[in-house]
C-alpha cells in the first residue's frame, strides 16, 4: 500500500502532479486546493496518497494533507458521490470549512461545488453530520480560520478586486494555512488582476499582511 510520497515535483496541473521518486515517477489524481498548495516544479514535494483499482484501473490520488485524505475517503463512502466528485469538492472546501458547513446542514454552500447538484448536496448534509472527525487537531481552528479569512477578504478589497471574485476565491483558502501574509500571497495567484472603472487591469502590487499595520 502507498500511503505517502515524497520526491521531486516535475510536472502539476490544477488536476494532477507527477513526482519523481528516486527515479520512479509517478502521477497523481489531485485537487484544486491541492494544486493551490504545491511547490514550484523542480522544489521537494511530500504528498499524502490514497490507491484505487476500480475494474482494474490503477489510479493514484494525492493530497496535500492527511485531512483532505481522510475527508475524500469519507466522501466516497457517500452514494453518488465518488473520487471525482471527492476531488471537486476538495478544490472548493478545505476540510475545516467543509466540516462547518455539514454541521451546520447549509447544504446551499454546497452547490458551489461544480456539478453536485440539490440531491448530493442534500445528502452529504444528513449522511455525514455524525460521522465526521475533528479536523485541524486543535479547539478554536476553524474561528482562527474565519478571522484569517475575513482578514484577506478585506485586504483583497482594499487592492481592487471585486466583491464578488474576493467571495469566491476567499472560501478556498485552505485551513492549515495560519500566516495572513502566505495567504495573500496564495489567493493574488488564485485571482486575475482587479480592473478599474474603464475596464482596464491594476498590475498586482506585493502586499504585506500582518496582524499589525500593513503596508502596500
Amino acid at each position: 500500500m502507498i500511503t505517502q510520497l515524497k520526491g521531486i515535483l516535475i510536472e502539476k496541473d490544477p488536476d494532477r502532479a507527477v513526482l519523481d521518486v528516486g527515479g520512479v515517477c509517478y502521477e497523481l489524481l489531485i485537487s484544486q486546493g491541492t494544486f493551490n498548495k504545491l511547490r514550484p516544479l523542480g522544489d521537494a514535494c511530500h504528498l499524502f496518497t490514497e490507491l484505487r483499482v476500480p475494474e482494474g484501473d490503477i489510479r493514484l490520488y494525492g493530497f496535500a494533507t492527511r485531512d483532505e485524505r481522510t475527508l475524500f475517503n469519507l466522501l466516497t463512502t457517500v452514494p453518488g458521490i465518488g473520487p471525482k466528485f471527492a476531488l471537486a469538492i476538495l478544490g472548493v472546501f478545505d476540510p475545516v470549512l467543509f466540516a462547518d458547513l455539514i454541521k451546520a446542514g447549509d447544504h446551499k454552500r454546497l452547490l458551489l461545488v461544480p456539478g453536485i447538484g440539490l440531491r448530493n448536496a442534500q445528502r452529504l448534509c444528513v449522511d455525514l453530520k455524525e460521522r465526521l472527525p475533528v479536523f485541524g487537531g486543535v479547539a478554536g481552528n476553524a474561528a482562527a480560520l474565519a478571522a484569517l479569512r475575513k482578514e484577506v477578504h478585506a485586504g483583497l478589497l482594499r487592492l481592487g478586486y471585486r466583491r464578488e471574485q474576493v467571495d469566491e476565491v476567499v472560501h478556498s483558502l485552505p485551513g492549515d494555512i495560519q500566516d495572513a501574509a502566505e495567504a495573500m500571497k496564495l489567493m493574488l495567484r488564485a485571482l486575475a488582476p482587479p480592473e478599474n472603472d474603464e475596464g482596464r487591469s491594476f498590475p498586482v502590487v506585493p502586499v504585506a499582511v500582518s496582524s499589525g499595520r500593513r503596508r502596500i
